[in-house]
């Protein structure tokens, strides 16, 4: 299979920046920032790009919104885009559960989840958006972590493995803050951009993650248990996500989250205990921060490092600024700003990422019924 830094059709990188429209009232900025993070994720845009047969939904398909928004980006002339069709299409298909709706603030980081939810319901037949199988789902195949998690006792009893396919690794920032003013002034003043995080990352459990049903209790001893969670398998784009406990931290707590943030990072040494790469490749691999959403009182702004210029870019809806090439130039514009970081994601090598595989994928687009507040799919009618 070919990678994707490899393969001419996949190499290209847009030269413009283009910014994303945001009016009086509209709202749109947590939408914004997830629509740029998409479009500069070479393995999301790339892979994205070459699929075209789904189920769509008609007027509330998120699919067809984006491929819209995405299509636009790449041949559009215009400095700035609308990306109103993909607002639409969000408040229509979760009108029942009031998300998303038109002119209401929403969540950079729910919206990006949800995304990658709805594009795995428009290209796959299955419903289990936890553990999907289906080769060519880019949400899942690129951009989750593939996790096994058990619970493990001193008395050498586990729990079932739970599998389950996890798009952000949640970081608690007090957790985190706690351990950073536990560590050593030598490992403190010792860490560098090019080396991994420490292991602070790995201790505050995922939120994300579902529960197992086992427990120490039922294992029927009196060891001590843990959690413990494999990594099976590395995705071509690691999230991780900071939950703040504040909407105004101080200067300090600030600081010391935007400074524990490395330019590189092992995906298995961040978000599991051990790490157990079913398919074998590319365990060594370093992977290097491609962009960061932010937040400050209400707004969301987007910084992210452009594959092929090799500099920062901040993008803050139809407001598009090219920075430089200094990860410390992003900290300070954050610390002055006080914006707060709230995901980060992270890339494999171009070199490494590969194209994904068409095998079992739809071959034609069909119309497909969705009732979000009844049992889901109702109809799949072919198109043409």
């Amino acid at each position: 299979m070919n990678g994707i830094g490899s393969n001419p059709r996949f190499s290209m990188c847009m030269d413009s920046a283009k910014g994303l429209y945001n009016g009086p009232g509209d709202n749109n900025c947590f939408m914004n920032s997830s629509v740029q993070i998409l479009w500069h994720l070479d393995s999301f845009r790339c892979n994205f790009r070459q699929m075209s047969a789904h189920a769509c939904t008609g007027s509330n398909c998120v699919f067809c919104s984006l491929k819209e928004i995405l299509t636009s980006y790449q041949f559009s002339d215009q400095p700035i885009l609308s990306s109103a069709s993909l607002r639409h299409s969000l408040a229509s298909t979760f009108k029942s559960e009031r998300r998303f709706q038109l002119g209401a603030p929403c969540d950079a980081s729910e919206c990006y989840e949800t995304i990658l939810d709805r594009l795995h319901d428009h290209v796959t037949d299955s419903e289990n958006e936890s553990n999907c199988r289906a080769q060519h789902c880019i949400s899942h195949q690129k951009l989750s972590m593939h996790i096994n998690e058990m619970i493990s006792c001193t008395c050498g009893a586990c729990s079932k493995p739970l599998q389950f396919q996890q798009p952000v690794y949640y970081v608690s920032t007090t957790a985190l803050l706690l351990a950073l003013s536990c560590s050593t002034p030598t490992t403190s003043s010792s860490s560098s951009s090019s080396s991994p995080p420490t292991s602070s990352l790995s201790s505050p459990p995922s939120s994300s993650s579902p529960s197992l049903s086992s427990s120490s209790s039922s294992l029927k001893c009196f060891g001590v248990s843990r959690r413990l969670q494999i990594l099976t398998k590395t995705p071509e784009v690691t999230c991780l996500g900071f939950v703040w406990d504040t909407h105004r931290p101080s200067a300090d707590q600030l600081r010391g989250i935007l400074k524990s943030i490395d330019v590189t990072i092992a995906p298995r040494e961040v978000s599991c205990h051990d790490y157990d790469d079913e398919n074998g490749d590319d365990d060594d691999a370093y992977y290097n921060l491609a962009g960061v959403i932010s937040y400050h009182h209400g707004h969301y702004c987007t910084f992210i490092f452009h594959s092929k210029q090799h500099v920062w870019y901040q993008f803050d809806d139809g407001n598009v600024q090219m920075l430089d090439n200094q990860w410390e130039t992003v900290v300070k514009k954050c610390l002055t700003n006080k914006y707060q970081p709230l995901l980060l994601f992270y890339t494999k090598p171009r070199d490494l990422c590969k194209s994904v595989s068409m095998v079992t994928a739809f071959k034609q687009t069909f119309f497909r019924s969705c009732d979000l507040s009844t049992s889901g799919w109702l109809i799949d009618l072919l198109i043409g």
